[in-house]
């Protein structure tokens, strides 16, 4: 079996990721995480997503989301993170309504917990590797 940890927050990034995956014949356990992140939207999405993945490739290939709640360790530094939006960040490709949902760094965060289930899964499932894939927008700073 090939496995792939796709952290995925509903929007076109990760879920153009996850379907490129399905159809190179991974079986996917998605991600999520509610870092209190104001575009709810995607959240909602998320799960629409996954059972529409679901039904197309089957409850094997797509296994159901685990749901990380990353607001109690986010809400203590919302305060640096909204002086940072206002006054310490500088990128020309998000406009205003993008800037008030950036999360400083937030996809090196998601990587890195995808690299922890990558390497348990691998060795409880007994498999000699285990993929993590992240979609990540081009105009990502970082």
């Amino acid at each position: 079996m090939k496995l792939a940890i796709v952290s995925h927050s509903g929007g076109l990034d990760s879920t153009t990721v996850m379907g490129y995956v399905l159809e190179n014949g991974y079986v996917v356990q998605p991600i999520n995480f509610d870092y209190g992140q104001q575009n709810i939207i995607e959240i909602q999405a998320q799960t629409n997503f996954i059972n529409y993945f679901q039904g197309k490739h089957g409850k094997d290939k797509v296994l159901d989301s685990i749901k990380l709640d990353f607001n109690s360790i986010v809400s203590p530094l919302q305060n640096i993170i909204d002086s940072f939006r206002k006054n310490g960040f500088n990128n020309q490709h998000l406009d205003e309504a993008n800037l008030k949902h950036y999360f400083p760094n937030r996809n090196i965060l998601f990587v890195s917990i995808a690299g922890v289930f990558a390497e348990t899964l691998a060795y409880f499932k007994n498999l000699k590797e285990v993929t993590v894939y992240i979609g990540i927008h081009k105009h990502t700073t970082y």
